[in-house]
This record gives C-alpha cells, sequence and structure tokens, in this order.
C-alpha cells in the first residue's frame, strides 16, 4: 500500500502553517510534496521572498516533489478555462517556478477544480500528472 502526502497551498503568505506541517512530516519520516503557489491571490509573489524561496529549494535538493498549485490560486481559477488559456496559466506558473530555481514535477488546481481541458493542457506543457478530487492522471500516457 502506498500513501500520497502533501502539503498545500504552500506560499509566504502561509509560511508558518507550511513549516509546522514540514516539521510533523519531519518528525514521522515523510518527505511531503509541496503544492506551491507561485503568486498567492496576487499578493505574495515567491520571488520576492527569499528566504522561503531558498527553503523550497533546500526541499527540493533534498527529494521533495514540487507540484506546481494554480498561478494565483483563486478559487475557480481552472475550473472556467479552455485548454488555450489553462495552458496559458500553467506555462506562467511553471515559468514562476523555474525562475526561482524549482523544477515541478506536476499540477494540481486550486481546491482540485479543473476541467477535462485544463488536465490536457497540463499534459501539453510536459508535467508528468495533474490531480483532482477523483483521479490522478499520469503523463504523457494519460492513465488514471
Amino acid at each position: 500500500m502506498s500513501l500520497l502526502v502533501s502539503i498545500h497551498d504552500v506560499t509566504p503568505a502561509l509560511e508558518a502553517g507550511v513549516l509546522r506541517l514540514w516539521q510533523m512530516c519531519a518528525e514521522r519520516g515523510v518527505s511531503p510534496a509541496l503544492l506551491v503557489v507561485p503568486d498567492w491571490h496576487g499578493e505574495w509573489p515567491l520571488g520576492r521572498h527569499r528566504g522561503f524561496v531558498r527553503w523550497l529549494r533546500e526541499r527540493a535538493d533534498a527529494g521533495a516533489e514540487i507540484v506546481l498549485h494554480g498561478e494565483r490560486h483563486e478559487r475557480d481559477e481552472f475550473l472556467t478555462l479552455d485548454r488555450g488559456a489553462a495552458r496559458e496559466r500553467i506555462d506562467r506558473g511553471i515559468g514562476s517556478l523555474r525562475s526561482l530555481g524549482l523544477e515541478p514535477t506536476g499540477f494540481v488546481p486550486p481546491q482540485w477544480l479543473a476541467r477535462e481541458e485544463g488536465h490536457a493542457a497540463v499534459c501539453d506543457a510536459g508535467l508528468g500528472f495533474s490531480e483532482d478530487d477523483r483521479a490522478i492522471r499520469l503523463f504523457p500516457a494519460g492513465q488514471r
């Protein structure tokens, strides 16, 4: 049996809680995936928080998986987007993370809300997986 552990809403806006959750996992020998939001609600761009970015890079260097979790984490951010618009946002999010030395492996939309077209856009962007409230999709095979 496998167990998937992730910390959602990884942003400097919620840094204290993120660090507390990470510590709880570390004490149990678990390295959770980190679902990172590049610009929390348009008010917390990661690039302005060097210490937090350094912490993220250290976790990634130690083996933690970095997962793109929206671009801004707005409630319906990906639920209403067609494939092209979703791809644009995903590409911007990937670019933001890469510019900070972080390499995302997959994508989880905010609140797990996305249309099938959004998941297809994740594959188009070259990420390895996407997740919603019903399934984990593995790319490029499209397995669920």
